[in-house]
């Protein structure tokens, strides 16, 4: 439910600042297409390039990546490391 209402209020919120040249595109792991390899170094180049990290958690906190607790725990503190390094991205 959560994540159909985050793909909402992003629709609704590009309609707002789509005029000015912005865009807010909702990465989500099952857009990934499939490929060889471990399936967080897939997704961790999205992490690498984003200008905003939002992470939204609700009754799980996921699964071993193979090297941390969880996706999102390697994910966040991708983010986090690249904010204390650059100035971004926004968390």
């Amino acid at each position: 439910m959560e994540r159909s209402l985050a793909e909402e209020v992003i629709a609704e919120v590009n309609s707002l600042i789509g005029p000015i040249g912005w865009y807010i595109d909702l990465n989500k792991w099952e857009n990934r297409p499939p490929a060889y390899g471990r399936p967080q170094a897939l997704i961790n180049p999205l992490v690498d390039e984003c200008d905003i990290f939002i992470g939204l958690l609700w009754e799980r906190w996921g699964q071993s990546s193979g090297t941390h607790s969880s996706g999102f725990e390697e994910e966040f503190e991708r983010a986090k490391t690249r904010r204390r390094a650059s100035g971004a991205p926004e968390i």
